[in-house]
């Protein structure tokens, strides 16, 4: 992926912001693996054209809605191993 930037120095901060925002963007649409990324609540804010393959939903279907109820049919936290553990901080909640 080839995004044109300026130089460093040469940011201000609401041009720098607008960089990565767009950095951030392009990666979340090129990426080649499912991404959901959800808020504190586990709201899903952004899913990926990969995440919309795999899951045969639509990125309009999902946004707004509850990663548990989406992807785990439960509104029970302890339906996702790592909603608990990100989320919840529960570190010992995933297997080594």
């Amino acid at each position: 992926m080839v995004i044109e930037h300026q130089t460093a120095g040469s940011f201000s901060e609401g041009s720098r912001s607008t960089f990565m925002e767009h950095v951030c963007i392009t990666l979340m649409e090129t990426l080649p693996v499912g991404l959901s990324l959800v808020d504190n609540n586990g709201i899903i804010m952004e899913f990926n054209p990969a995440a919309e393959q795999i899951t045969g939903y639509s990125r309009a279907e999902v946004l707004g809605k509850s990663h548990l109820e989406i992807m785990h049919g439960s509104s029970d936290p302890k339906a996702c191993p790592l909603f608990q553990y990100v989320l919840l901080r529960k570190s010992n909640v995933i297997a080594t």
